[in-house]
Order: structure tokens, then C-alpha cells, then sequence
């Protein structure tokens, strides 16, 4: 009876042991790695040629914490303009940051930002989140830890049968996540 008791209670321990040494898993993401946090829009010319391009980046209801955007650059045609912080809120399309209810604004001729002009083969938008590198958010949902690569890139291109992108022409803006840690 003893040797039985004994042989119950090593293999509770055993088990206890196992349990809390894999207290969290992380795994690499192999499929539905990505979140979509914005759109990058091509707004088209004024009357003075100025071309107009919006970003809007949502915090998801399911991050614990909002995104912050250290560094934000716009590439048109070998030129960049460049931003930052921003903090990324709840509802960015009645965000306070820029008129006309987007969250950023960019416009040709500042800071040497080139214009479409009807002939932009593609605009190409990067930010870093954090500090470039993998940061982690928690799924308030599932109490997952969801480790993003830091640094996010979007092109909008023409669409089908044209040559250059044309106004109203927009890019999903999507973070692709590189593991996730199960608790």
C-alpha cells in the first residue's frame, strides 16, 4: 500500500513539474498571420497639382495597448517624407489628428514630396512600431501574447488595366505577426 501511495505521489509530481514547466508555448505563426490596422489611401490632385495620400492605423479592439508609430515615411516617386510618434487610437476615422477625419495627411511639395501627376507606378508607406524590432501585444480576447514584427510596409499599385494608380486608389495596411505565446 505504501510503495502504491508513494508511486501516486511521484507521479503527481511529475506531472505538476511538467505542467509548470510549460507554463507558456510560444510557436512560430505559420497560417492567418497578419491583422489588418489601416488603410493607405491615394486621394488624387488638387487645382494646384498638389497630390494627397490619408493613412488611417487602428488600434484593434483586441490589443491591450494602442500601437504607436515611432517613425511614419511616405515614399513617392524617390522622395520620402517622414513623421512621428503617432499614437494609433480606437476609432482613427473620427480621429482629431488632421482635417477631413484621417488620421494622417500627407500632401506633395512639403518637405520635397513629389506629386503623382498621373504617373505613379506605386507610393510605398512604412512605419515602425516600437522600435523596429518584434514587440508583443495581448489578445484581450484570448489572453494571447501576439509578437508583430515591428516594422510594417504597404504599396498601393494600379489597379487592373491601368498604368499609373489612379485618386481613390487605396492599400490594406496589414502587421504580420511572428508568434504567438499561449499561456
Amino acid at each position: 500500500m505504501r510503495k502504491a501511495a508513494s508511486s501516486v505521489v511521484i507521479l503527481l509530481f511529475v506531472l505538476l513539474a511538467s505542467v509548470a514547466g510549460y507554463a507558456s508555448t510560444t510557436i512560430p505563426c505559420t497560417a492567418n498571420c497578419t491583422t489588418t490596422v489601416g488603410t493607405l489611401t491615394y486621394l488624387g490632385n488638387d487645382s494646384q497639382g498638389r497630390s494627397s495620400w490619408t493613412v488611417n492605423v487602428q488600434t484593434r479592439s483586441f490589443f491591450s495597448t494602442p500601437i504607436v508609430l515611432n517613425t511614419v515615411t511616405l515614399f513617392v516617386k524617390g522622395t520620402k517624407l517622414g513623421g512621428g510618434p503617432f499614437i494609433s487610437i480606437p476609432n482613427c476615422a473620427t480621429g482629431p489628428f488632421i482635417p477631413n477625419n484621417s488620421c494622417l495627411l500627407f500632401l506633395s511639395g512639403a518637405g520635397g514630396l513629389a506629386a503623382c501627376n498621373d504617373d505613379c507606378i506605386s507610393v510605398a508607406f512604412q512605419f515602425l512600431a516600437g522600435d523596429g524590432t518584434t514587440f508583443t501585444v495581448k489578445n484581450n480576447e484570448t489572453g494571447h501574447l501576439l509578437n508583430y514584427y515591428g516594422t510594417v510596409n504597404t504599396f498601393i499599385i494600379p489597379t487592373f488595366g491601368h498604368k499609373a494608380i489612379q485618386a481613390g486608389d487605396k492599400a490594406t495596411i496589414f502587421m504580420q505577426i511572428r508568434s504567438i505565446t499561449y499561456p
